[in-house]
């Protein structure tokens, strides 16, 4: 099946596949760290709840340093914000 019929099919699926592969690619990694596939597609939607839960960890640990409670909202803000600058950055890739 195509990226495009998976992507019409269900959000996310695409970015699940990605995170499939990307768990193939770097398996090796996981014997001796700990390894979480995070794939964003460019409408936001995560392939997995691994990434959230990730992020969810993440957020916990800066709240437990920090005391701000809305520390886990402040990091999905960020990853939300970096995913147009991404979009500029593929397209200054495309017009090389």
């Amino acid at each position: 099946m195509s990226h495009l019929a998976q992507a019409t099919r269900e959000a996310g699926a695409v970015a699940a596949l990605a995170e499939e592969r990307k768990k193939a690619k770097y398996l090796d990694l996981v014997r001796t760290h700990l390894f979480v596939a995070v794939v964003i597609e460019t409408a936001g939607a995560m392939g997995s709840n691994n990434a959230l839960d990730f992020f969810a960890d993440i957020g916990s640990r800066v709240r437990a340093v920090t005391n701000e409670a809305q520390s886990h909202a402040f990091i999905l803000q960020q990853v939300s914000a970096m995913l147009p600058q991404s979009w500029g950055l593929l397209g200054d890739l495309h017009a090389l």
